[in-house]
């Protein structure tokens, strides 16, 4: 029975190093890339960084430093959607830890500070976008009875900063039922209507024979 006992213990401890060691060697290679992704970086391969960055992730995605260094990464290249994701992701990871060491404290508190940063840019950056619209549609007003082309050419480029806006796309529908019929659809209808008429005529008269015979 304690020969049993013994066998089982010795198996969990050996599982258990097993287990460790693997989890030793994949953090192993994960500072491996996350070095080569600093070197890239420093030489300003932003992009290059980021792929090496990527690779440590794979190997151990609970490291709140390489989410951390993603985040900074795609800051560098103004994508701000994936540096936000990646700096929650950061101090996700940090705060599940019980006791996090000063350097990952610091890294929280940087990555913290960036989400603000980027959160105040882009509120900043809505009220900007809000004014602008604002204007182009004042510009409508005054253009709307004056030159439609020009008119129609702001309000789209107002749907591409926002597609959902109200205004654009009520004016767009009136300038559409005000929009005359383009002069050459005027002219093509015109010469199609004079070149059906003599065939709508001969048709008729065959009617009108066909009935005849009937009678």
């Amino acid at each position: 029975m304690k020969n049993k006992e013994y066998i089982l213990i010795s198996a969990c401890i050996l599982c258990f190093c097993g287990l460790l060691f693997f989890a030793m060697a994949d953090d192993d290679l994960a500072r491996a890339f996350i070095a080569k992704g600093d070197e890239a970086v420093k030489k300003g391969q932003i992009q290059q960084g980021i792929e090496f960055y990527q690779k440590a992730l794979k190997e151990s995605p609970e490291i709140p430093e390489i989410h951390f260094k993603i985040g900074e990464a795609h800051l560098k290249l103004a994508n701000k959607g994936k540096s936000r994701v990646a700096f929650k992701k950061c101090i996700t990871l940090i705060d599940k830890i019980s006791k996090p060491s000063p350097v990952l404290l610091k890294i929280k508190k940087q990555a913290e500070t960036n989400l603000s940063n980027l959160e105040a840019t882009r509120k900043e950056g809505k009220s900007i976008e809000q004014e602008y619209i604002k204007e182009l549609l004042a510009f409508v007003k005054k253009t709307k009875a004056k030159d439609s082309r020009l008119t129609e050419d702001t309000l789209n480029q107002i749907l591409e900063i926002d597609p959902k806006n109200i205004d654009a796309r009520k004016e767009i529908d009136d300038l559409k039922k005000k929009t005359p019929i383009p002069r050459w659809e005027s002219l093509i209808k015109g010469v199609m209507d004079e070149w059906l008429t003599p065939f709508s005529g001969e048709w008729a008269i065959g009617n009108n024979e066909n009935e005849m015979v009937a009678d």
